[in-house]
């Protein structure tokens, strides 16, 4: 093991190399050994030829220690270089497959990760997207291991290859491997027990959607909706219960597994990781441009459920200003008829909306101003559909005034223009005709619920629109809400 003394002493360009002979096969072909030797790019002196003779008395054990100082060599762009130029992309993925073939998942494990770190550099990422072996040889790996921590470094690799240059190259061999590559890592996300690898699968399965629309279709077509449920209903239940977020002591990251279960669980066995939750959101979110597929539409209703059950118990939540905008987001691309009754009588879900479009300052993490911006958006959307429903009575009108400041904001009015102004005015027209209506039961009720502040900054603010402005409708923001809405007027 080299130590931390001597990083600074040692040429990184020997010790790599030394490292790429060691993780060899001790009975690599002679062709493999010359491959080697061809793509080194400075001379190796005669002491290489002794190395390889002693390669057939390295043990595994060795072997493993050798990939493990490679993974966190190729941390460096500048080990990462040197690995590359000494043929690494056309050894290690050879190694892998051999590993796997002996069994010995733990050096796969390690050299797909290494190779993982590899493509993170941009410049080295392009040169693999030129390796059509290494390509087709990292999705073979998928179907030649039940290891979940080989599987989740294999996952790793194809998703940052996917989300570098060349990723439609990539996804060549993924779209055309005899046997469906999307059911495969679908199903390795139903069935695994291991934390790690189900965070991995879910960002698979998120680059892959975002990389073409034919990649989202198969995403699709392969189910992952009911998985992506069934991981953010493990989570949701276990933040109602008020459970620690983390998952079982007996599936930590890396640990060896005996492989996927052979039947489905009812849910998950363990709690999956906040990471996990927010990747499955975030494909949520992508698949949910298809809200019109019967695919996607079949899960409506058990998708919408447990969203307003997260909104419910916002401050709950892990990693609460990003999850909280993507469960707005979910919600405005589904049928609204879903999700309306539940906004009008559940004060702690219409404030879960509120804060998003306000963006509260008080979330413990920043959000990314893209990300923030588009669960803005979808905010003042669904606003504008529960204030075409909203009653004075309600608690709903409570949510409402209490946030008049937010609604009248020019600020975040730029934001989505048209819904905001549909707000407003929706919601000054319900005001003034509260006013103005008697109430024979309890003469003072209608007066306490005038709010003339309210009142007076929607009438100051509606003047200051346009007369075409004020035929606009929440649906002409929001993609799909026509028909939702016309069915609850």
């Amino acid at each position: 093991m080299v130590s931390v003394d001597a990083v600074d002493t040692i040429d990184t360009a020997h010790l790599v190399t030394q490292l790429l002979l060691q993780v060899l096969p001790t009975n690599a072909s002679a062709s493999d050994r010359c491959w080697y030797a061809e793509g080194q790019s400075r001379a190796v002196s005669s002491e290489a030829d002794d190395d390889i003779e002693q390669l057939a008395s390295v043990q595994l054990e060795a072997r493993e220690q050798a990939g493990c100082h490679l993974w966190d060599m190729t941390s460096s762009v500048e080990a990462a270089s040197i690995a590359v130029q000494h043929a690494a992309l056309n050894i290690l993925p050879k190694v892998v497959m051999e590993a796997l073939g002996q069994n010995q998942s733990r050096l796969a494990e390690l050299l797909a990760g290494a190779l993982a770190n590899i493509l993170c550099h941009h410049t080295l990422a392009e040169q693999a997207a030129q390796q059509t072996q290494l390509q087709q040889a990292a999705v073979d790996a998928t179907f030649s291991t039940t290891d979940a921590a080989c599987l989740a470094e294999l996952f790793r690799l194809l998703t940052t290859a996917l989300k570098g240059p060349g990723s439609s190259v990539w996804l060549v061999p993924m779209v055309q491997t005899p046997k469906s590559f999307f059911q495969h890592v679908v199903w390795i996300a139903d069935n695994t027990l291991n934390a790690t690898l189900l965070e991995r699968a879910m960002d698979l399965l998120l680059a892959l959607a975002y990389t073409s629309d034919q990649a989202l279709q198969q995403v699709l077509a392969a189910g992952a909706m009911p998985v992506i449920i069934s991981v953010v209903t493990a989570y949701a239940d276990t933040v109602k219960r008020g459970s620690a977020l983390q998952p079982d002591a007996a599936t930590e990251p890396g640990e060896p597994s005996s492989g996927p279960s052979s039947s489905k669980p009812e849910t998950f066995r363990f709690v999956p990781a906040p990471n996990a939750v927010l990747a499955a959101l975030s494909l949520c979110q992508v698949l949910a441009q298809e809200s019109e597929n019967p695919l996607f539409s079949k899960h409506s209703s058990a998708l919408c459920a447990v969203v307003t059950q997260l909104l419910h118990l916002h401050e709950l939540l892990h990693c609460r200003a990003s999850m909280q905008g993507m469960l707005v987001v979910i919600l405005a691309c589904l049928d609204s008829i879903l999700w309306l009754d539940c906004l009008l009588s559940d004060a702690a879900v219409l404030q879960a909306v509120f804060e998003v479009l306000v963006n509260d300052s008080g979330f413990e993490e920043e959000v990314e101003a893209e990300e923030a911006l588009q669960g803005q958006e979808a905010a003042w959307a669904v606003l504008a559909v529960v204030t075409k429903h909203v009653d004075t009575a309600d608690t709903s009108m409570q949510c409402f005034t209490a946030h008049i400041d937010a609604l009248t904001s020019s600020h975040l009015a730029e934001i989505s223009p048209e819904c905001a102004r549909y707000v407003q005015r929706t919601l000054q027209q319900a005001l003034e005709k509260t006013a103005t209506s008697p109430s024979p039961d309890d003469p003072q009720r209608h007066e306490a619920q005038v709010h003339p502040r309210a009142c007076s900054q929607l009438t100051c603010d509606t003047r200051q629109a346009d007369s075409s402005s004020m035929t606009c409708r929440p649906h002409d923001c929001v993609p799909d809400q026509e028909r939702a809405l016309q069915a609850c007027v």
